[in-house]
């Protein structure tokens, strides 16, 4: 009887990336990390966190969602942000844009506390400083004003018709904002609005009062696995 010896390489490719879907909104899956307040240039030195996020040329929403559940090594193929307006003043038409917070200065994330009660936030991000504790500015390159962040294009935008506007829901695809902060997260420093014109528009924050009117990011990705090469040796008796 004789032994053959049968040396076999076996490539063993990934499998091919399935998408996922992810959805951020709190309450949903236990997520917890969408953080939003506004901004208001008549009170500087506070920030406010209502249900009501006032969008006008004196005042901005500022949104956060912890992505960090997602592999930097993913590849974003759709990022939608959905916002609930809750009031379009003066019924006029209005574009709603959205614009990624520049980091200069590599200092973070907003202070934004997760904790906080519906009110008047202290000792947290405002108009001037991106955290008052220590006087961060917005932009260390620049003044100490939060006009001063919007050095990036508008990422994405969105229509409102006047009155009819109110109370709806509106998307906004911000893709190519959401792919910089999974694959640098500590570039996510959230994002603000504005219009792209007059302004006169409220939506809905985290504390809604209900919880499916608060904002929400879905985001599709795939994430890329990697293969691996191994030999088996076979012996076979004759």
């Amino acid at each position: 009887m004789k032994k053959l010896l049968i040396s076999l390489v076996i490539l063993l490719l990934a499998s091919p990336a399935l998408a996922t879907t992810a959805t951020f909104q709190n309450g949903i899956d236990s997520y917890t990390g969408e953080i939003d307040c506004f901004l208001d240039s008549d009170v500087p030195n506070t920030h406010r966190a209502i249900d009501g996020l006032q969008i006008r040329s004196y005042a901005t929403p500022v949104i956060f969602f912890d992505l960090t559940s997602i592999p930097t090594t993913a590849t974003v193929s759709s990022a939608v942000l959905t916002i609930k307006v809750q009031e379009v003043s003066n019924c006029t038409s209005e574009t709603v844009q959205a614009i990624k917070i520049e980091d200069p200065d590599s200092s973070g994330v907003p202070s934004m506390s997760a904790t906080e009660t519906l009110g008047v936030g202290d000792q947290y991000a405002n108009w001037l400083y991106k955290n008052d504790t220590n006087n961060t500015d917005w932009s260390s390159a620049e003044s100490n004003d939060f006009t001063d962040v919007d050095d990036n294009a508008v990422e994405g935008s969105v229509s409102i018709a006047g009155c009819p506007g109110s109370y709806a829901f509106k998307d906004l695809t911000i893709t190519n904002m959401v792919q910089d902060w999974v694959t640098t997260p500590a570039a996510n420093a959230g994002m603000f609005f504005n219009c792209a014109s007059s302004c006169g528009v409220n939506i809905l924050g985290r504390f809604a009062e209900t919880a499916t009117d608060a904002p929400k990011l879905v985001i599709e990705y795939t994430d890329e696995g990697g293969g691996e090469t191994t030999s088996r040796v076979i012996l076979i008796n004759e």
